[in-house]
């Protein structure tokens, strides 16, 4: 059967999501996911958003964030989001800086989607393009990441859903250091197009280019201002090359760029009085022979991939084939593509979708990876995967070079099942293999797609060796010795342990000439420093604050704990100031979340459609029990909003959810099981009984039960629902509003009205009919039957434009339509909706005549003033007060310190209680940037601070000490275990740790495991020394045991034998034994300051009994994390740390210590008049002799840092306490807090002041070996 249409492009995108559409869950249903996603953001002109806003605030007067705006004359605001300019309204970001337990083998920590890398030649530095986060850049190897113009606004026009955020390619050329970096940026996902079905990535608003914009200021805009944006608005960059003998960044500099849109050359040259680029389109080749190209027009065939090979330039063109030019695209001629033989590829197979590329170290062979249809006009034909060989790409004519295919390519089933155009990658090396002469060069080819399962969805990475025709395992990389257990887990996988979705591969190579693997994938960075071997890939995710946000809910009674429903990432809890956790039971997607308003040990989340977890499950039942083809989950949208109250009487919660009706429990952890029900649709003033129309096993019942509670008019899927009370839901629709009333004579009897809907008939003035493709949120107006509802802002779709194929005409895009308005207001009173005016608040920008289209897609309520409400759109958040007659006052920007990012979800968090002085926090889940929160009580001044517990955001006083992850009856926290003081032995130690006599295995003994682990890793650097067993931990054992040849040797322990060969061999990059080095550093950052993920899971105390951990009686260092609350980071050498500590027989002695003298000794040491250390406590000095020990690094929101410190325990007695008080401060916040209470006891000190933490440790004498006699 063929797919015929008037565009042969949109024919072909039909045809393969309707294969795409048959894939399982478990191969993670991208078409819908991303469908979900292009109807949550629909029509984005970003370029137009940030002329108009910068328009809007220079019109109104505003500087940077409530500031007054620039005087008469002054340059224009490079930019009008970026660093805060004062503390009123100021924003703060509060993660996910990384995200642990994470999606694939060993849980590891993972980030958002990062679309390409760039990596210098020795692997120190790297840029990562996110998704929709911009670029990141990191200068230690990948240890830790920031922003690069993460706060700026790059010019845009009208065109489309593009964005400068949105990372197609990057093009970087290393300069001596990385102000010397010329860095180029192609904006645009690959596969981005606008169609409400379509793929969700951005389109792109031209080319960003900069010289070292590492390092330039965290808030400047470091980008040139010319983009091209003329010739490349609304495509998706994918590749970049910089022609060969080009001065790089200089005049006559020339790239070419491969794009949805076709190809462009770059000529750098001066355009006023700067250096820039000016983009001209290079023709399309002529149409090669079908098959095996596909046959389509080559105007639909848009460039996937370049390269060079010494001065000839490689195109790849969709399903089509590669071409070669030799005069840098201004003629073209096609390699001879061939296929695999029949039976397995027959005769009239074609080429199908993209196709990448990469060339080998000795830049003579090219390797093309792609897919093959063997029935292009059958559905569902078996497709192929091909890597194919071009040995003569040097071939001159009138010979061609030839790509012929090599055999052993993993099946599509394992390499890309379904997701060939959005996974995919390759890179080549090559090394010495025989000394000769001559010497023997050996290729080995990286491949990657999307995902496989092992014991956990893993990354679809494989390495080969070409031996000829042949891929074969790479030995020592990705093989299966015989007799062993440790080598890959299938023949040439190397992707254990990396989360799946692989958009990038690149190498660099360590000064043994040995390489280093680099995956860019959505989640995030992983790198292996031998060679890509299997098990020793490492994430490096720490500070790549990318992830996708969908929905976020507060926690009821703690103004920290939150959840995020996350695309690809899971449903997240927050377990740190910026660490957010997935949650074990709720890994995939991640969609609506909520906890109960009750009982807030349990939360639920969505997956996908109807598939809805709650933890904990061992009570919970599922409203639907989805099966396949199940009709209900198929009519549901992808992902969709979730609501609960607390009830007036009986301390119970009431909890709604969507699917294509809705559905409600009252009984959520207070009965076994839970039960559901589903609202039903009803004649205005009906009650109908709510029911369970999915009963027993909750499968799919009869269609007159199917049917049940599906209001007609073609509302489509439920999109979010909110509860105006608790027997008053609104239920938004894709195309309508839906309210639901609960009878309060004869509860569990429901009537419904619909408010909206495609069929209304138009009101008289100034009631409007709501306009939007489709609407996006809704928020009931407290006390009224009135509420808000948000949309897109658009009643058409953009049509993208079709390129000059002569001697066919270029076809020019057709911009969507605006609608009225992207935020309506319903007057229950009047009877229908008004306008707000926030569709129509941003200026044109000439020479355009409209406003900019700037979709909406969140809005809530302040509840301290209902009359004042919030709205996140794609360009701010912005708020307006209702007034009289349902008016509005105009809408203002509310955006001190917030960076432009998609506002998917807003939401404010109240203390129940309304104990003064309590916060009111808005919080913001941004695409690609994480969540950030505002306190709309209070103008919070800068505080550095430390925690008392994990869970304590140092907002309220004294700290509440209930930890909101436990059951609301559950012990309190104690108050001297502040997971910001951490200890562990000096290093480097004189004499390693003796084995103990106990076999390690299987996470047995886990301190003395950590221990091992700590020196392990400076022979295999992807260890994590978390005292924990995995199946990569044991396969790297095992590995090792064989190299050394040790009795045993196939066992997977550590025994006497390998614990003596690793404390021996494992050395630092000075030679001094690695065991107990702080196992966040490396040979290459070797002063690398601890993150708080590094503390959190790398720090293990020898045991931890009632909350006091135990140590040695030895010389100890002593790691104390620094948060900092403020867009504005503090400089290096700027934040610092003041350790006391004293010890006693006595646990309660040492808690009883009168702590008052401690506070004014502090600010001493910050100015005024000098004091001496308090009487009974030992205050360490730094390096300088003064107490101060600072940071050497900035400290920001976004980042809490380690400061560490040794301490000599050894004249401690044995079974001794020692108390632990750190003090923190900084430049911005010199001990600045005044305390909320007398601090005549250490609980009142930590629990009044926010400068102060505590632990208390026990010690003990080290058992065998002394680490320092």
């Amino acid at each position: 059967m063929t797919t015929t249409s008037t565009d042969p492009r949109i024919a072909e995108e039909m045809a393969w999501e309707r294969r795409r559409d048959r894939k399982s869950k478990k191969q993670k249903n991208s078409t819908a996911r991303d469908s979900f996603l292009e109807d949550s953001t629909g029509f984005v002109d970003r370029q137009a958003l940030s002329a108009s806003l910068n328009a809007f605030m220079a019109g109104a007067g505003i500087g940077e964030f409530g500031g007054p705006g620039p005087a008469p004359g002054a340059a224009p605001m490079p930019a009008p989001m970026a660093f805060a300019a004062n503390n009123t309204n100021r924003w703060v970001p509060i993660g996910p800086s990384v995200v642990r337990q994470g999606q694939a083998d060993g849980r590891p920590r993972v980030s958002g989607r990062v679309r390409d890398l760039a990596v210098s030649p020795d692997g120190l530095r790297a840029y990562a393009g996110t998704a929709k986060g911009g670029v990141w850049y990191t200068g230690d190897g990948g240890a830790t990441w920031e922003p690069l113009g993460g706060w700026a606004n790059e010019p845009r026009r009208i065109g489309g859903n593009i964005s400068a955020f949105a990372s197609g390619c990057l093009l970087v050329s290393f300069g001596a250091n990385a102000a010397a970096d010329f860095v180029m940026v192609g904006t645009g996902e690959i596969g981005a197009f606008q169609r409400a079905t379509g793929q969700a990535p951005a389109r792109g608003m031209g080319i960003l280019v900069a010289q070292g914009p590492a390092s330039a200021a965290l808030n400047a805009t470091p980008w040139e201002t010319t983009t091209g944006i003329g010739f490349l608005e609304g495509v998706s960059v994918v590749r970049m090359v910089r022609v060969p003998g080009s001065p790089v960044g200089a005049d006559t500099d020339q790239v070419i760029a491969a794009t949805s849109g076709g190809l462009f050359r770059g000529t750098r040259s001066m355009v006023g009085a700067n250096l820039a680029f000016t983009w001209t389109p290079l023709q399309f080749p002529p149409a090669p022979a079908a098959p095996p190209a596909r046959g389509v027009a080559i105007s639909f065939s848009d460039p996937t991939d370049l390269c060079y090979v010494g001065n000839r330039l490689f195109i790849c063109f969709r399903h089509t084939g590669v071409a070669f030019s030799d005069d840098n695209g201004n003629s073209f001629a096609w390699v001879t593509m061939n296929l695999l033989p029949p039976p397995a590829v027959p005769a009239a197979s074609r080429l199908l979708g993209r196709m990448s590329m990469a060339v080998n170290d000795d830049n003579n062979q090219l390797y093309v990876l792609g897919e093959v249809d063997t029935n292009p006009f059958v559905n569902n034909a078996p497709l192929v995967a091909h890597v194919w060989q071009i040995a003569n790409p040097a071939a001159i004519a009138p010979a061609v070079p030839i790509a012929n295919p090599l055999n052993n390519v993993p099946t599509t089933a394992n390499l890309w099942p379904g997701q060939r155009d959005y996974d995919q990658a390759i890179v080549v090396t090559t090394r010495t293999t025989a000394a000769g002469p001559p010497p023997v060069r050996t290729d080995r080819v990286y491949i990657a797609g999307s995902l496989i399962w092992l014991a956990n969805w893993n990354a679809s990475i494989w390495a080969f060796d070409v031996n000829g025709n042949n891929l074969i395992p790479s030995p020592g990389v990705s093989d299966q010795p015989a007799g062993t257990t440790h080598g890959a887990s299938a023949l040439g996988l190397i992707g254990n342990a990396i989360h799946p979705d692989v958009h990038s591969l690149r190498k660099a190579t360590n000064p043994d000439g040995s390489s280093q693997i680099w995956v860019g994938c959505d989640g995030g960075v992983f790198v292996s420093l031998l060679n890509g071997q299997s098990n020793t890939f490492a994430a490096k995710n720490v500070g790549l604050a990318s992830i996708e946000s969908v929905f976020c809910a507060n926690h009821p009674t703690s103004s920290h704990f939150a959840m995020l429903g996350c695309q690809d990432n899971g449903r997240q809890v927050r377990v740190g100031s910026t660490v957010w956790e997935m949650k074990t039971t709720m890994q995939g997607d991640g969609g609506g979340v909520v906890f109960h308003p009750v009982q807030s040990h349990y939360v639920m989340g969505q997956f996908t459609r109807a598939n809805w977890a709650c933890d904990p499950s061992s009570r919970y039942v599922q409203p639907c029990n989805v099966v396949a083809n199940d009709a209900e989950s198929a009519a549901s949208g992808f992902y969709s909003g979730i609501a609960s109250i607390r009830r007036a009487a009986g301390n119970l919660g009431r909890i709604a959810l969507g699917t294509n009706r809705v559905w409600i429990t009252d009984n959520l952890g207070t009965r076994d099981p839970n039960t559901w029900r589903v609202l039903p649709t009803t004649a205005a003033g009906v009650f109908v009984q709510a029911r369970d129309p999915r009963p027993g096993g909750r499968g799919p019942s009869t269609a007159a039960n199917l049917a049940f509670g599906v209001p007609g008019s073609g509302l489509g899927p439920i999109v979010t629902v909110k509860w105006a009370d608790e027997r008053t839901l609104l239920a938004l629709f894709n195309q309508g509003v839906v309210r639901y009333q609960e009878s309060a004579a004869n509860p569990g009897r429901w009537t419904s009205t619909t408010l909206l809907s495609p069929a209304m008939v138009a009101p008289a003035a100034p009631l409007v009919v709501p306009q939007a493709t489709f609407y996006t949120d809704i928020e009931p107006v407290p006390g009224t039957s009135d509420f808000y509802l948000t949309g897109t802002g658009q009643t058409s779709q953009w049509t993208p434009a079709i390129p000059a194929s002569p001697p066919n005409a270029a076809v020019a895009a057709v911009p969507p339509a605006a609608a009225q308005d992207t935020c309506y207001y319903f007057d229950s009173a009047a009877g229908g909706f008004r306008l707000t005016g926030l569709g129509q608040v941003l200026p044109p920008v000439p020479p355009f005549l409209n406003s900019p289209i700037d979709p909406a897609y969140s809005v809530v309520i302040d509840p301290a003033n209902v009359n004042t409400v919030y709205v996140g759109t794609a360009s701010a958040v912005w708020r307006t007060n209702k007034v009289a007659g349902n008016a509005h006052n105009p809408w203002q920007s509310f955006v001190n310190g917030l960076p432009e990012s998609t506002v998917q979800d807003l939401t404010v968090w109240t203390d129940p209680t309304g104990a003064a002085g309590s916060p009111r926090l808005l919080r913001a889940a941004l695409q690609s940037r994480g969540v950030w929160e505002v306190n709309l009580a209070t103008a919070e001044p800068i505080r550095t601070y430390l925690r008392v517990h994990a869970r304590d955001d140092r907002r309220m006083f004294p700290t509440p000490m209930q930890n909101p992850r436990r059951r609301p009856a559950a012990p309190a926290e104690p108050f001297f275990a502040s997971p910001d003081i951490c200890i562990r032995p000096e290093a480097p130690v004189t004499n390693p740790p003796s084995f103990r006599g106990a076999n390690l295995w299987n996470g047995n003994l886990r301190y003395q495991l950590w221990t091992f682990q700590t020196a392990f890793r400076w022979i295999y650097p992807s260890v994590i020394p978390d005292g924990q067993w995995s199946d990569q931990f044991g396969d790297l054992i095992e590995r090792h045991r064989r190299l050394l040849a040790l009795p045993a040797a196939g066992s997977r322990r550590v025994d006497a034998a390998l614990w003596t060969s690793v404390m021996g061999s494992a050395q630092d990059e000075n030679g001094a034994p690695g065991v107990y080095r702080a196992p966040w550093q490396n040979a290459a950052v070797p002063s690398l300051p601890g993150s708080e993920i590094d503390l959190m899971e790398t720090v293990v105390p020898r045991r931890n009994i009632n909350n006091v951990w135990q140590a040695y009686r030895e010389r100890s260092t002593v790691d104390v994390l620094l948060h900092h609350r403020d867009t504005r980071p503090v400089a290096a050498n700027g934040a610092f740390v003041v350790l006391l500590w004293r010890s006693d027989a006595s646990q309660n002695t040492l808690l009883a210590t009168d702590c008052t003298n401690l506070v004014p000794f502090a600010r001493s040491l910050t100015g005024g008049a000098p004091q001496p250390p308090p009487a009974g406590w030992n205050v360490p000095l730094a390096a300088d002799g003064a107490p101060l020990h600072k940071l050497p690094v900035p400290l920001a929101a976004r980042m809490p840092r380690a400061v560490s410190i040794n301490i000599d325990f050894s004249a401690v007695p044995t079974g001794h306490r020692v108390l632990l008080v750190a003090l923190a401060g900084s430049t911005a916040d010199p001990f600045s807090a005044d305390p909320d209470g007398t601090l005549d006891q250490v609980e009142n000190l930590v629990r009044y002041w926010p400068h102060a933490a505590t632990r208390l440790i026990s010690v003990w004498r080290r058992p065998g070996i002394q680490l320092f006699p």
